[in-house]
């Protein structure tokens, strides 16, 4: 138990950069990119 609450910060962190590495693999970068743009042109009036 002691291990665990010693290295799960670590764990953590280098989950998310694992996850996140795989999300700009797959693409998914540019998707939630286009959507912001949409969103952003939306709320001032344009889009």
């Amino acid at each position: 138990m002691n291990f665990l609450l010693k290295h799960l910060p670590k764990i953590v962190f280098f989950t998310a950069i694992f996850s996140l590495f795989i999300g700009i693999l797959m693409g998914e970068h540019e998707m939630i990119f286009n959507y912001a743009v949409v969103v952003c042109l939306s709320c001032i009036g344009i889009g």
